[in-house]
């Protein structure tokens, strides 16, 4: 049986102590552009739990794709970024690219674990290596600005607006960190392709997209294989898409792979539901199909 484990600003002038609360920062960039801002709380699904980022950490990246009013096309945004990065002193920012901040527009903020980057290639988050994604409010953010200062406000992250069903986190301990896991729901035996079973939909790190970013973060195409799995010290994390919308009493398996061993264990008359983290048995505990 499974137990459920119910379970992302600027200082380079002055240091910050950030904890839960936001407080209000500003930099001066090199184009003498004063910049201010608030970070909110880090999102969180379900209870707090081994497997469950609930606060920022040294390290953690937000990026700031910056859409200047009177832009068409949104590729612009991948030459005009903002990091923001979390120290132990506070959050550093770096300007990217032929950024212009002079005059009003929107911002579209994402976080993952690791460096934060969009890229013009295939996949356009080239760094993102599986776990948690939150992103600003779809449609974007306003920022203004006034007497050469730019104010983006409070920047709030949530679950993709997109995935309107909601996410399921699965975690498995054991797994050798070595190895690059992915792992698979479906609702039948032996059915696990496509990129998505019933209501749910793999998370992969080749699968972001944006074709218009007000419509929000979206999956580039359905890839098979499951959902890529990242080690965070203690397990490995899996992050789906959508949640399930079956009944009591469905039986539904779940299939990890290595690329080279497969396993897959079966779960009867229990059915995650959204926004919650669960975690799974042991590799031990799985049977191997080859």
């Amino acid at each position: 049986m499974i137990k459920k484990l119910f379970s992302f600003a600027i200082t380079a002038i002055i240091a910050l102590s950030f904890t839960s609360c936001s407080k209000e920062n500003e930099l001066i960039t090199d184009d003498d552009i004063k910049i201010k801002f608030e970070v909110g709380d880090m999102p969180s699904i379900g209870n707090a739990t081994r497997s469950i980022k609930t606060q920022w950490e040294n390290g953690d990246q937000i990026l700031l794709l910056i859409k200047v009013s009177g832009q068409i096309n949104d590729v612009i945004m991948l030459y005009q970024t903002v990091t923001l990065t979390k120290t132990a002193s506070g959050w550093t920012a770096t300007k990217n690219g032929d950024l212009q901040l002079n005059q009003e527009g929107k911002y579209y903020a994402i976080y993952h674990r690791g460096n934060v980057a969009v890229s013009s290639a295939t996949p356009l988050f080239p760094n993102y290596e599986g776990g948690e994604i939150f992103t600003s409010a779809k449609g974007g953010t306003s920022y203004t600005v006034t007497s050469g200062e730019v104010d983006f406000g409070k920047i709030n992250l949530s679950i993709p607006e997109v995935w309107n069903k909601g996410v399921c986190q699965f975690s498995v301990p054991g797994l050798d960190n070595t190895k690059d896991w992915t792992l698979a729901i479906s609702w039948e035996e032996g059915e696990f392709g496509d990129g998505y079973q019933g209501d749910v939909r793999f998370v992969t790190k080749e699968a972001f997209s944006f074709t218009n970013l007000d419509n929000g973060l979206d999956f580039a195409g359905n890839i098979g294989g499951g959902s890529t799995g990242i080690y965070t010290g203690e397990d490995h994390i899996f992050w789906f898409a959508y949640s399930p919308d079956k009944t009591d009493d469905t039986c539904y398996y779940f299939q990890l792979s290595d690329g080279t061993n497969t396993y897959r264990y079966k779960v009867e008359g229990k059915v995650p539901e959204a926004n919650k983290a669960y975690s799974l048995p042991a590799i031990t505990e799985w049977t191997k199909l080859n």
